[in-house]
């Protein structure tokens, strides 16, 4: 794989698109070779970005971006979410849905929501270490080191708290 994620500095710019489903092998080797494409010749008021795109989990869509040589613009913004778009549209998936929880279990990736989340806590199918996905991490250290965290950690757990019994 052609990608710059070892290249980056720790305070690069992340951004992170969770698939509405998982990603079939087929489209997941397509979805990466777009983002290779893209990442290669992605720029900013035509200044080369020093990016990367990765899928990781085959369901999330991973961008990074060094500043240190050139800023990221609201127009360079805007073309990955256009190659966003695009992926949507040639997978039929939607990768725009912000609502959508992602817990790890057992090694799997497990889409849920906070009513469901607030069940399985209930039934003690989860607990408050099961771990989720922090897709509003804003840089690289914070993709690598904490990502992947227990849900009492999480944005949501103290809302899905006051509705458990």
């Amino acid at each position: 794989m052609t990608d710059n994620f070892n290249l980056l500095a720790d305070h690069a710019r992340v951004w992170i698109y969770a698939a509405s489903a998982s990603i079939s092998p087929i489209h997941a080797a397509e979805i990466q070779n777009k983002l290779n494409a893209f990442t290669s010749s992605w720029t900013a008021h035509q200044n080369k970005l020093l990016a990367s795109a990765q899928l990781f989990h085959n369901y999330f869509i991973v961008f990074m971006v060094d500043e240190s040589a050139h800023e990221i613009s609201g127009c360079g913004i805007d073309k990955s979410v256009g190659i966003v778009r695009e992926l949507s549209e040639m997978t039929g998936m939607d990768f725009f849905n912000r609502l959508s929880i992602f817990l790890f279990i057992n090694g799997t990736v497990v889409k849920t929501n906070k009513q469901e989340v607030a069940e399985k806590l209930n039934q003690g199918q989860i607990d408050e270490n099961t771990l989720y996905f922090d897709n509003l991490v804003s840089d690289k250290i914070s993709f690598t080191q904490s990502w992947l965290k227990p849900i009492r950690e999480s944005w949501f757990f103290p809302s899905v708290l006051n509705t458990t019994k």
